[in-house]
């Protein structure tokens, strides 16, 4: 009896593999080529604009809108008993009045009462020049004497430098940092009160690592700008120089009509932990960095905003115009 078996030749190179040992063999699926969208230019304008995009852009214009040349000025402690914020007529009208000068259009004058300070901003360069040298102010017959600061332009970077000698003027310090670093662009440079750091104000958002003053290199280091304590009312937002109060609290620890034996455990009134107030141990001495603020949900930029509702539908019966 014959069988027909129906037969397929295998060749030698596919017999070996079938043949030969699985036990070493893996099986690796290849998946398939992932497609990568092309890249489209983020947009500065319009309704798909990101999130962050509209806080830097929301940040340029607020920068742009101080861009205005600011002065700031701190008064004495006698003048916040009266109440600084009702006085602001007063103030004003001081001012115009030891500079020598009428009222602009533009000009305004602002109060914080915690700083007890006042900024006045005025468009003009000039004016702006003849009010930073004012010294003394005179409302209702009491002369106040005053500390006048410009306020640093926009894109600019304020660094810090220490040990610097205390005989030198601040025409000195200036001179000396413009003539010693001509690659840096150095807008102005001023003595922190009475210690040895000077505040350096460059052109520009870069710092450099090192500076010379006087033919010596000086490290120089971003300035951050430290929280304000104050030491004789227990309180922040101003130093013990300009406050108002006339209660007697113990520097160390904070205690009020203390007694000259009491115990002195030392206190910080910034973070009330055991330090003394402006110790390098405080985490806290340091203001945070301040941020935009966030956006409102319910708060729609001019290129965002809702569709208008649809018209009405037609009422039946009725004719259309």
């Amino acid at each position: 009896m014959e069988v027909a078996v129906e037969r397929e030749d295998i060749p030698l190179t596919n017999y070996k593999r079938m043949v030969g040992s699985t036990s070493t063999m893996s099986i690796v699926r290849t998946p398939p080529p992932r497609r990568i969208p092309p890249k489209r230019p983020t947009q500065l304008l319009g309704p798909t604009m990101r999130r962050s995009s509209i806080v830097r852009a929301r940040g340029v214009a607020f920068h742009r809108r101080r861009s205005s040349l600011k002065k700031a000025s701190k008064l004495s402690s006698y003048l916040m008993t009266d109440s600084m914020s009702a006085q602001q007529a007063n103030i004003l009208d001081a001012v115009y009045k030891a500079a020598g000068l009428s009222y602009l259009q533009g000009e305004q004058l602002r109060t914080n009462v915690t700083s007890n300070l006042f900024m006045f901003s005025t468009p003009s360069e000039e004016r702006c020049s003849v009010i930073a040298l004012i010294k003394h102010i005179n409302i209702r017959g009491q002369t106040f004497e005053v500390a006048t600061n410009v306020a640093a332009p926009s894109c600019t970077a304020t660094g810090i430098i220490f040990n610097v000698p205390i005989d030198d003027t601040p025409e000195v310090i200036t001179e000396s940092l413009v003539r010693f670093n001509p690659t840096c662009s150095i807008l102005n440079a001023r003595r922190m009160g009475n210690s040895n750091a000077v505040q350096i104000l460059f052109e520009g958002t870069i710092i450099p690592y090192h500076i010379s003053y006087r033919g010596a290199t000086y490290r120089c280091q971003p300035f951050r700008r430290k929280t304000e304590a104050c030491t004789t009312c227990w309180r922040t937002g101003h130093r013990p120089d300009v406050c108002p109060t006339s209660q007697v609290r113990c520097q160390k620890c904070g205690l009020l009509n203390p007694n000259p034996e009491h115990p002195r455990q030392p206190k910080c009134v910034v973070c009330q932990c055991t330090h003394i107030t402006g110790s390098a141990e405080c985490r806290s001495r340091f203001q945070p960095r301040r941020r935009p603020p966030p956006l409102n949900k319910q708060q729609h930029l001019p290129w965002q905003q809702p569709p208008p509702p649809p018209p009405p539908p037609p009422v039946p019966g009725c004719p259309e115009d």
